[in-house]
């Protein structure tokens, strides 16, 4: 639990188009690539590396992002797509999925 409230603070620091510096279209490749990442794995010792990756990406790139609409709602995605990879990898875990 305390890892997926981590990964979920991580997600909702950096899906808003303010917290992450480097424009839009870096932003929307980074979060795109942990999204796949996340759902490569299949067990929480890959979540936990993917969630370090981004921590780091997040730190290294803080500050105002440029960025359209387009990117956000790709961002948006690209941010479900990881919450939901890592909510199943959670689940078959702990035996709920």
């Amino acid at each position: 639990m305390k890892k997926a409230w981590l990964l979920a603070v991580l997600v909702a620091g950096c899906a808003s188009m303010t917290a992450c510096k480097g424009g839009g279209a870096e932003m929307v490749k980074a979060q795109e690539g942990f999204a796949d990442e996340a759902c490569a794995c299949k067990e929480l010792p890959c979540v936990q590396e993917v969630q370090k990756k981004q921590a780091a990406w997040i730190k290294e790139h803080g500050g105002a992002a440029v960025g359209d609409e387009s990117d956000y709602e790709k961002i948006e995605a690209a941010n479900k797509k990881l919450t939901d990879c890592v909510t199943k990898v959670a689940q078959a875990v702990s035996g709920g999925g």
